[in-house]
């Protein structure tokens, strides 16, 4: 088994990790952005980032700070899927609940990129309707995000970090060659 976390800022590469996992190591991809975004839709909340930040707050106030990855791992167990990436695992607590229910199968990949103007750059390339269209804008959702997510702390618990700050061609061999073996090593 392996069920492979993503953490990182918005535009650092994590559905790029995410989607070439799926393709070359046949993955099934979960996202917890999808979660949110289904509880905001269903509660007819308009899908920008600082909407879906409110809304993310707002689950976890009700339901508790890992409801979430509670429910995915949950979900994981009872369809017996045995590869599976889990991409935007934002909080500790996502991260913690993660690990307790996976133990060694349970690996968090950080993925880093140095340029804040560099992200912003590429989510203004996938153009989608939760992300920021203004640079100051992006920053400040930036600072939000980490308020309440406190992703730093989440990429310090990374079993592997990745920095994405080259080509797309050198990301994907740093995916290859620090990811890959962490999947192949036997369970301690």
């Amino acid at each position: 088994m392996n069920v492979i976390g993503i953490t990182g800022k918005p535009g650092s590469g994590k559905d790029v990790l995410a989607e070439w996992l799926c393709e070359h190591r046949e993955m099934e991809n979960l996202s917890f952005g999808d979660r949110v975004r289904e509880y905001a839709e269903k509660r007819g909340i308009e899908p920008s980032r600082d909407n879906l930040q409110d809304a993310a707050d707002q689950l976890i106030s009700e339901k508790g700070p890992d409801f979430l990855a509670d429910q995915m791992a949950r979900r994981i167990q009872e369809e017996h899927k045995t590869h599976v990436v889990i991409s935007g695992v934002r909080t500790p607590d996502d991260a913690q609940t993660l690990r307790r229910y996976f133990h060694e199968a349970f690996i968090l990949v950080a993925v880093q990129t140095d340029s804040a103007q560099e992200r912003f750059r590429r989510i203004r390339q996938r153009d989608e309707a939760r992300d920021t269209q203004s640079y100051e804008q992006f920053i400040w959702t930036d600072q939000k995000e980490e308020q309440l997510f406190h992703v730093r702390e989440t990429e310090k618990m990374a079993d592997v970090t990745i920095p994405n700050n080259d080509s797309l061609l050198k990301f994907k061999f740093l995916i290859r060659d620090r990811v890959l073996p962490l999947m192949e090593a036997p369970a301690s």
